[in-house]
């Protein structure tokens, strides 16, 4: 008789990863304006490189995680070890995948904790309250006021959505770093979804080495 492997567990992954590119996504377009907003001009650029630096280094982490994972066993906690005959450098050896996301999960729940002592508005640094430069934000909902200090609908609010659309675009700068960006990070995901499989092949290196090497490579 044949026996179906089909599993549904693809469905938790996808909405795993679907959360947390939700929760990624916002770091660079929001956070970045956030700290520019409300940090004080001589510590807005710390501030952000931090973040950068942060953005750099976690990957190093996240494959010396990986790597530590895939030595152990997918079914480690469920059967007994002692039974598997075969070692990480096996072709048919699985290693524990799901590990490093319920570690990489806890992990962001506990750094997340801070975020909810956060009052609702914070309050703007003394050194730009009296200037006439304001926030992005600041411009866009002042503009969009009526007389009796009512805002007006979003309808109104995107009639001049395509109009800035086309200033934005329009600067060279921009459009250069945006360019070089997509580059960027096209590179940087080829290389993080392609070549710990490629070294595996071309070098018969087991998975948790692969992630090593590819470690070794980002410091270097």
């Amino acid at each position: 008789c044949e026996i179906d492997a089909s599993t549904s567990m693809w469905i938790y992954v996808f909405l795993g990863n679907l959360l947390r590119g939700i929760g990624e996504t916002p770091i660079q377009p929001l956070g970045i304006s956030y700290l520019d907003d409300f940090a004080c001009e001589d510590n807005a650029a710390f501030y952000i490189g931090c973040v950068q630096t942060v953005a750099i280094i976690g990957p190093i982490f996240g494959f010396l995680l990986g790597s530590l994972c895939a030595k152990l066993y997918v079914d480690i906690g469920f059967m007994n070890l002692d039974h598997i005959t075969i070692t990480p450098k096996d072709p048919q050896w699985v290693g524990a995948w799901w590990l490093g996301y319920l570690i990489a999960g806890v992990i962001s729940l506990l750094a997340a904790v801070p975020f909810w002592c956060l009052p609702k508005s914070l309050p703007r640094p003394c050194g730009r309250e009296d200037t006439n430069s304001s926030s992005e934000e600041g411009k866009f909902i002042t503009d969009y006021q009526t007389p009796c200090g009512k805002k007006v609908k979003i309808i109104e609010m995107a009639k001049d959505f395509l109009p800035s659309l086309k200033n934005l675009f329009g600067n060279p700068v921009y459009c250069l770093y945006l360019c070089a960006s997509s580059v960027q990070l096209n590179s940087l995901f080829g290389m993080v979804t392609y070549k710990p499989k490629y070294i595996e092949q071309q070098y018969g290196q087991s998975t948790s080495k692969a992630n090593f090497v590819i470690v070794y490579e980002d410091i270097i």
